[in-house]
């Protein structure tokens, strides 16, 4: 899975979010893996199929990608450096085994005034294509260059909304909240027409692992293993045998499940969507999503606390990790599993003067105790308010349950009918009927 970031508030520097924090997403490209709270699972440590940035100036919303690892490209330095912002996406790439590389595949992706980006990917996505592609008006449709699972996602969320909304400039909160559950609601009736419900493997294994010393019953745990997978994929007992004498304390291979999963983030430069959502949660979480809300003065004194100095790669060596705990020579000493809050169980209510909302894949900073932990399968609204007194209300929506009810799950093509939900800085959340 990828990582991304997003920064709406007060205008400040991509360097500031994109490379100079502790933990910055240039870190993340080449060593994730600090999600306190949450585990490794949806989660890669290596994120160098590309790197893409967006962000709002004078003519609106612009975005610059590459295929290169974030780490090795100076331009991206010198611009971050250079460009100031009050809205901010920022995506680093793990290409879906199989997927393209290539600038039209990098993150975020553009559409008039909206960025979009997603971490995750869609089980089964080939399988279910055609019919998403032809739910598409034709202007959405000639639009899409790639061939990602990803901007097949945003084509078909472009296609619920308004393109009144979109040519304005200014597409509502509550407008954005509809499409963006309607567009999990449609994939996850795309793939349970074609049967896509359990990924790969029917069930899980009644012995991922066996530790014995007795190779005849370690055969016995592998017959049992292998019966449960679909005909085309069961192992050759000659490979299996010689992999079981390879590794006698451990022959049967861990049980990876497969699921789909949309962390999606979108923006039209005023208000952002984000959710953390796996079709497989509780048993299989989606990746980790963080968020943090602040005065803009105090984020950024926090983001600039113990950044780093120098130049930042593999090449470099690795930094301290939060979450793993190895043993590192100098410096501060990694910390052991920190608590981060979890907010969402109830609906809460932050206000403060001059607010900025940062996201991310993971915490930006060493210090997660300013950091909020997304439930899962929940969606934050945060919307900028002119009068500087932004209000955020989060809460643990559960969007499988919203998505089983919500009338675009049997819609195709646009709905031609805008939002009416008010302007100002909100994060609309709340239970699913």
């Amino acid at each position: 899975m990828c990582r991304f970031l997003v920064w709406c508030g007060e205008p400040i520097t991509l360097a500031e979010v994109v490379l100079e924090s502790s933990n910055s997403l240039l870190v993340q490209s080449f060593e994730a893996g600090f999600h306190p709270g949450t585990n490794d699972k949806n989660n890669m440590s290596l994120n160098a199929d590309g790197f893409g940035v967006g962000w709002y100036g004078k003519r609106g919303a612009a975005i610059f990608r590459a295929v290169t690892p974030a780490w090795t490209n100076r331009n991206l330095r010198e611009m971050c450096g250079s460009i100031e912002s009050s809205c901010i996406f920022a995506h680093v790439r793990a290409a879906t085994p199989s997927s393209v590389v290539s600038e039209e595949n990098c993150h975020p992706f553009r559409y008039g005034p909206l960025l979009f980006q997603h971490n995750g990917h869609v089980e089964g996505y080939p399988r279910i294509k055609r019919r998403l592609m032809n739910a598409l008006p034709d202007d959405i449709f000639n639009w899409v260059s790639g061939t990602t699972d990803s901007e097949g996602c945003f084509a078909l969320l472009l296609s619920l909304i308004d393109p009144a909304s979109i040519a304005s400039g200014r597409v509502s909160p509550c407008e954005m909240q509809k499409a963006m559950l309607g567009t999990i609601a449609m994939l996850t009736d795309y793939l349970e027409k074609e049967g896509i419900t359990t990924g790969l493997y029917a069930r899980p294994p009644p012995f991922p692992y066996t530790h014995t010393s007795s190779r005849a019953s370690a055969w016995e745990a592998w017959d049992a293993w292998d019966a449960l997978l679909p005909r085309p994929m069961r192992m050759r007992a000659p490979l299996a045998r010689a992999a079981a004498d390879k590794h006698r304390s451990r022959p049967v291979a861990s049980h990876r499940a497969h699921s789909s999963t949309f962390n999606f983030a979108l923006t039209d430069g005023h208000t952002v969507v984000v959710t953390r959502y796996c079709d497989k949660s509780p048993k299989i979480p989606p990746p980790s999503l963080y968020y943090a809300f602040l005065p803009s003065s105090e984020l950024r004194t926090h983001l600039a606390a113990g950044c780093g100095t120098g130049p930042a790669g593999p090449a470099y060596g690795l930094r301290a990790r939060g979450t793993r705990g190895q043993k590192v020579s100098g410096g501060t000493p990694p910390l052991s599993r920190p608590e981060v809050s979890r907010r969402g169980a109830c609906d809460l209510t932050e206000l403060c003067e001059s607010g900025a909302f940062i996201c991310a894949s993971e915490p930006l900073t060493r210090d997660p105790s300013r950091w909020h932990l997304i439930e899962e399968n929940s969606m934050i609204c945060f919307s900028r308010d002119e009068a500087g007194r932004p209000q955020v209300t989060g809460g643990a929506a559960e969007l499988y349950a919203q998505c089983e009810g919500d009338s675009f799950a049997s819609e195709h093509g646009r709905t031609g009918e805008a939002g009416a939900g008010s302007r100002g800085s909100s994060v609309h959340g709340g239970r699913g009927s």
